[in-house]
């Protein structure tokens, strides 16, 4: 190894010296007195910043930390999605067919153009959203939906447990109860359970959510959560005689229905059933819908239908949320639907998941014979396996 000379020693010593100094005046060791020169500190950081007990001096009393008193209203389990994709992960749509290119040109497109509706966007926008993809929304449900509306009753959302929690806030005072159909979502029911209402459970047969069962354990609701296009997760779809009378069961109750289309666009071999929507003559049916199944989950944008005797309750409840959404987002959003590409996407994506679930019931019936049946549903995006030695509808599932 090279030898250094005296002069490079002196040199590292002296910076050596100087870079100690300066970590001394940086954590406040040291102070420096104009004309005078440099001093140590009359009080030393360490008396402030010292954790430990010093000795000669008792240990302070211990901390009583406050306690997360709320979360005894939050779910047990937090449902997450794994970073990789897997096969038969449910309420995820295929990734794989969604038009990458085309969303990226359309993305392109609001951020090249010039003027007022650019600087629109860069703010924090209208709290229910912008008002052209409102707009779209809202001649989208009443073509496709059978749900009749305008603009001003269509409120934008981060999703479904934002929309719920919106409803909530609005309509639902702590301890009134929610019907809400068993089995069924679960973020769902959590989302409703943590506003402090009651969620009764109400079984699911054959035509939808059991009307007499909840009217037997809750005669007067407040709400009444339904997925009557496909119910998630037994898949039957709600029929028309149970649809009235659900609708009686809530007039003379006097409760709000909440209605989640969150797939309803998908009808594999028959024409979508019409919304409970287009039945309501009383305005008490609220209209939930997503793009996290028609487009792709990170999106993160939802809607809200309600009736126009409450759009101004809900706005005053939706500012409260706080939650800012991409007005870039939404006009890309609102150019897919207007352009007709929304509607040309659907029906991409109805022939996939038909074909796809074709062959996973062939698949199934050769490959699991004896063990487990999966049904064929004439809608959504998922089908139901039988399991155990009951593998008809009603058996473990």
């Amino acid at each position: 190894m090279a030898r250094c000379s005296a002069g490079t020693r002196s040199r590292q010593s002296r910076n050596t010296v100087l870079l100690a100094f300066e970590q001394l005046l940086g954590e406040g060791y040291l102070e420096t007195r104009s004309g005078s020169g440099t001093f140590v500190a009359n009080s030393v950081p360490d008396e402030l910043l010292r954790t430990g007990t010093r000795r000669g001096v008792p240990a302070a009393p211990p901390v009583r930390r406050p306690t997360a008193r709320g979360a005894r209203t939050l779910p047990q389990t937090v449902m997450t999605t794994a970073d990789k994709r897997r096969a038969f992960e449910p309420a995820l749509p295929a990734l794989d067919l969604f038009p990458i290119q085309l969303w990226t040109r359309l993305i392109a497109r609001q951020w090249s153009r010039n003027g007022p509706e650019l600087l629109d966007s860069l703010g924090y926008g209208d709290a229910a959203g912008h008002e052209r993809l409102r707009t779209a929304i809202a001649q989208y449900v009443g073509a496709a939906r059978g749900v009749a509306c305008e603009a001003a009753q269509v409120i934008v959302t981060n999703g479904l447990q934002h929309s719920l929690e919106m409803i909530c806030r609005a309509l639902v005072e702590p301890g009134e109860s929610i019907w809400f159909e068993d089995p069924a979502y679960p973020p769902a029911r959590a989302a409703l359970a943590a506003t402090g209402a009651q969620v009764v459970l109400v079984p699911v047969d054959a035509e939808g959510i059991d009307v007499a069962a909840g009217l037997a354990k809750s005669p007067t609701p407040r709400l009444i959560y339904v997925t009557p296009s496909h119910q998630f997760p037994l898949g039957v779809t709600m029929s028309v005689a149970r649809r009235m009378q659900l609708l009686e069961a809530a007039r003379r109750s006097d409760a709000w229905i909440v209605e989640d289309d969150y797939d309803g666009e998908y009808r594999h071999r028959t024409a979508p059933v019409p919304a409970i929507h287009g039945m309501d003559s009383d305005g008490r049916v609220i209209y939930l819908g997503s793009f996290s199944k028609s487009l792709f989950p990170a999106l993160r944008l939802g809607y809200v239908i309600v009736p126009p005797s409450v759009a101004e309750t809900f706005l005053r409840a939706r500012a409260l949320a706080g939650r800012t959404l991409s007005a870039v987002d939404q006009l890309v959003v609102a150019d897919f639907i207007e352009l007709g590409h929304f509607e040309r996407h659907i029906r991409r994506m109805r022939a996939a998941y038909r074909e796809r679930q074709e062959a996973l019931v062939e698949s199934a019936a050769k490959h699991l014979a004896g063990l487990a049946v999966v049904e064929a549903t004439d809608a959504g995006m998922h089908s139901l396996a039988l399991v155990g030695r009951d593998r008809r509808r009603g058996g473990v599932a």
